[in-house]
């Protein structure tokens, strides 16, 4: 029998065994309260913790139909991209990254890497050659974590996530890195003694003593509530060095089952931040598979079918951030 994964265990145990309650009223919106209830996890006859979900934040196809339509999705949007000898390179990473972690080369995973070029597009020679700190706001199952691991093989990388959504995180980048270091915050756990670090949003504060190049959110402030949100702000404006870089790529307004209003120009960014991009994200612009009226993209004037355009523009930007938070706009 495989001995126990620690780390899976203690997941397990924090966040499906006890009903959090503590965690979910102090940090999680109506949104993820929500989604919250469809994420499970089970005991195998094994004992082995494992992850059970019906979607894996689009990291799977549900059906042969999906997949061949996931292809145009992700075709289409390849076709719009500066750099596409590069993206073409990691897409050969991601699918065999896909293939370790059990998930699949989906168009979520193509916009991660296409995160991931740009991100490294913008990082020195230099700063690229040392070991980066990474730190990973709401990582889904864990794709674009892994994929900087990938690119930047040296690297430490920090995931924080909802306890529930940690556990997919996990299991699926111990399947991916099983000889890499994995440490689940807690007293004595230092950057330099893991390559993969995971912690739950209530124990953010456990992280003083980490300091980062770069931090990532895609696709999750725009279901936090502001007042998370700016927890978040705060702790990066007092441990961002070095290249200080944010990339953050969410919708430009999204209203939560709760009714609270998430809009991504009234984050809390400063005056002095330096915006190194700032605009529609090039490849995630529009879904495919939705139908129903609305306008979507089209060809010589011809809608293109099963694809049709987000309930509101998705933005993306790369900023280096500023430590003097005095001029919030």
């Amino acid at each position: 029998m495989k001995p126990p994964n620690l780390i899976l265990e203690e997941l397990y145990r924090r966040y499906y065994e006890v009903d959090n309650t503590d965690e979910r009223n102090s940090f999680i919106s109506s949104h993820w309260e929500q989604e919250g209830e469809l994420l499970s996890a089970i005991r195998t006859g094994s004992g082995e913790v494992m992850p059970e979900s019906i979607s894996y934040w689009g990291c799977r196809w549900s059906s042969l139909r999906a997949r061949g339509l996931d292809v145009i999705h992700r075709y289409s949007h390849f076709l719009g991209l500066t750099n596409k000898a590069r993206v073409h390179q990691l897409t050969g990473v991601a699918r065999k990254l896909c293939r370790r972690m059990g998930l699949d080369m989906t168009h979520t995973v193509f916009r991660q890497l296409c995160t991931v070029e740009l991100v490294e597009r913008h990082l020195s020679i230099a700063a690229q050659e040392e070991r980066l700190r990474f730190l990973v706001i709401g990582d889904g199952a864990g794709v674009l974590s892994g994929l900087l691991k990938e690119v930047f093989a040296d690297s430490s990388i920090t995931l924080v996530d909802i306890g529930k959504t940690l556990l997919y995180q996990a299991y699926h980048l111990q399947r991916a890195f099983p000889n890499q270091r994995h440490s689940l915050v807690g007293d004595g756990i230092e950057a330099v003694d893991s390559d993969l670090i995971y912690c739950s949003t209530e124990d953010l504060e456990k992280l003083e003593d980490f300091d980062f190049d770069v931090c990532l959110n895609v696709a999750s402030m725009q279901e936090m509530n502001h007042q998370t949100i700016k927890r978040y702000f705060d702790f990066m404006r007092s441990h961002l060095i070095n290249n200080k870089l944010f990339y953050c790529c969410n919708r430009e307004s999204k209203i939560l089952v709760g009714g609270e209003i998430s809009e991504f120009y009234s984050y809390p960014w400063d005056l002095d931040d330096e915006i190194l991009v700032d605009s529609e994200c090039p490849w995630h612009r529009y879904a495919v598979g939705l139908n129903g009226p609305g306008n979507g993209p089209k060809l010589i004037g011809i809608p293109i079918p099963f694809l049709k355009f987000y309930d509101g523009r998705i933005l993306h930007r790369l900023a280096v951030m500023s430590t003097n938070n005095q001029n919030a706009l």
